[in-house]
């Protein structure tokens, strides 16, 4: 079985997020995954459905506080627990290039109104806590971390435009060719509706 770091499962500049693996801690709190002392595993499969790379992955309890500090506190003090989860997996930019990797990622709770608490990744690239987390070479990071953007944030502004001119089009009836003829009003749209989306194909259409 592979690793991260290298082929499709290593972030490039040209990479958008739809193009990488991701794990998100909302299916692991769907799954009921975050509990002390739990471990499992995350598995990736080639096109071919066969195993292709793979992360273990335990979830621990550990001290807020630094043990050399703790004989500070005062007696009878609590010491306060957080969770954090432990990924092992194997990364590297070449086959020759492997090795095994620890990384240990905090998992954060947010107040969610009424809906009680939710959980987060506390990316350590960044300290941003974030929901999904890709690969950046060889550890796993958040988006703004591993410079991801988008599909729709590649496109170029004329590419954007031939597609909002398709909808348009096709909304007022029409096929969609870009150069065919704008389609009249709709029976039953308001002249109102129909000057403002002439408007918005115009400016679409715009070079």
């Amino acid at each position: 079985m592979g690793g991260f770091g290298s082929g499709r499962y290593a972030a490039s500049s040209r990479d958008t997020i739809e193009d990488l693996p991701f794990f998100g801690i909302k299916d692991w709190v769907a799954k009921g995954l975050i509990r002390p002392g739990n471990a499992f595993d995350l598995i990736w499969a080639d096109e071919d459905g066969h195993p292709e790379a793979s992360i273990d992955i335990r979830i621990e309890k550990v001290s807020s506080v630094h043990p050399a500090l703790v004989g500070l506190l005062p007696a009878g003090s609590s010491v306060p627990d957080h969770l954090q989860a432990v990924l092992e997996y194997s990364a590297g930019r070449a086959p020759d290039d492997v090795r095994p990797i620890t990384d240990a990622i905090a998992l954060a709770q947010s107040p969610r109104g009424f809906a009680g608490q939710s959980w987060r990744f506390c990316c350590p690239g960044c300290a941003r806590r974030v929901a999904d987390l890709y690969p950046g070479g060889d550890f796993f990071r958040c988006r703004k971390c591993c410079g991801l953007l988008y599909r729709s944030q590649r496109e170029t502004r004329q590419a954007r435009g031939l597609k909002k001119s398709v909808r348009i089009r096709q909304q007022l009836g029409g096929t969609g060719e870009y150069g065919e003829p704008v389609p009249e009003r709709p029976k039953g749209m308001h002249w109102r509706t129909y000057q403002r989306l002439l408007e918005q194909l115009a400016e679409a259409e715009r070079p």
